[in-house]
């Protein structure tokens, strides 16, 4: 949602999912993101015995996909540079389900921390990985690298989610106790009712926000970046 809602921000349409075998083309954008996904590759956490059960398109796969797709739409190098020259990336959050998925199988706090710096190494090599001589930004003097501030939007989000109107602490889709949430039975799950008025709720599920919280982060992170990117929108 942060994507769709920066992107529309931009005056971009829906961007469509790469693996998106449906999708006609990719003139407006492209999304390379997988729900559920980690930094740290899935043999890698496999190692130390924990599974990523949702996907195993981690952060190095989402980066192949990118660089294949450029491969895929540029003639040469010279057209690659004129193709990107314009282009608005956006890299999300990642690396915080690696920590849920070692708790929710039973980690201990020190094998949490262990992880810690092998999964900031592995954000850092990505963000590297795109500055390689092969994308230009090297050569690009123009290229502007704005840092987009989750931290302090969802602070704001939490701050006005009232005053729109937003339920902040119990979860729009869930059961049971105070915050409509139970790991066991979660949103989805046999017996929990969906939710059937989520313009109401800040969370959708104990874990996601819903569509009304994503676009008032969203507006916020529009406005703290876009003045940053020298450009008129």
């Amino acid at each position: 949602m942060m994507f769709v809602r920066t992107a529309r921000a931009a005056g971009l349409s829906f961007l469509p999912p790469y693996k998106n075998l449906d999708a006609a083309d990719f003139e407006h954008g492209v999304n390379f993101a997988v729900a559920g996904s980690t930094a740290l590759p899935s043999k890698v956490l496999a190692a130390q015995h924990i599974f990523s059960p949702v996907t195993t398109s981690s952060l190095n796969v989402q980066l192949d996909w990118m660089f294949n797709h450029f491969t895929s739409i540029c003639r040469n190098s010279r057209d690659c540079v004129e193709k990107l020259q314009n282009a608005l990336f956006m890299v999300g959050e990642i690396g915080g389900n690696d920590y849920n998925y070692a708790i929710f199988q039973g980690k201990t706090m020190e094998e949490l921390r262990s992880m810690v710096p092998h999964v900031v190494a592995t954000i850092v090599d990505a963000a590297r990985s795109c500055k390689k001589p092969s994308t230009h930004s090297n050569k690009k003097p123009n290229a502007v690298i704005v840092y987009g501030d989750y931290d302090n939007a969802y602070k704001f989000l939490l701050q006005v989610a009232t005053s729109h109107g937003l339920e902040r602490e119990r979860a729009c889709c869930g059961t049971g106790g105070k915050y409509n949430f139970n790991m066991t039975r979660m949103c989805g799950g046999a017996g929990v009712e969906v939710c059937s008025d989520p313009e109401r709720y800040m969370s959708w599920d104990g874990v996601h926000l819903t569509q009304q919280g994503y676009k008032i982060m969203a507006a916020w992170l529009v406005n703290n970046i876009f003045p940053h990117l020298l450009c008129h929108i």
